[in-house]
């Protein structure tokens, strides 16, 4: 490619905007915040989870359940096009007992 755009654009990646990964421990019961607007692109679980669902949330309101007892392997936004967007922030929020370990990519949009 001709550029750095080019190339950018090709991993579907916009000016203005920076892909972050974030791998997630869930035995930690303190809150994940993530502030500004974010696009959601995949939630993967490296580590099964417990029985325990985990919640993400925009501006305190809940916007997407990773659901309790997922499987290592499985990518829980298979089937959100184009990824997930938080306006005011993104809080992962793991029940107090939860335990897997989650990777979560997306991109800051500034």
């Amino acid at each position: 490619m001709a550029s750095v755009n080019g190339f950018t654009k090709a991993l579907g990646v916009v000016a203005g905007q920076r892909r972050r990964s974030l791998v997630r421990d869930l035995s930690t019961d303190a809150p994940t915040v993530i502030t500004g607007p974010v696009l959601l692109r995949s939630v993967y679980v490296h580590t099964a989870m417990s029985a325990h669902a985990v919640t993400f949330s925009d501006n305190s309101v809940s916007k997407f359940l990773a659901p309790a007892s997922s499987t290592a392997g499985s990518n829980l936004l298979s089937n959100v096009a184009g990824g997930m967007k938080f306006e005011v922030d993104m809080t992962i929020t793991p029940n107090a007992s939860s335990t897997g370990i989650l990777v979560i990519t997306y991109d800051e949009l500034n």
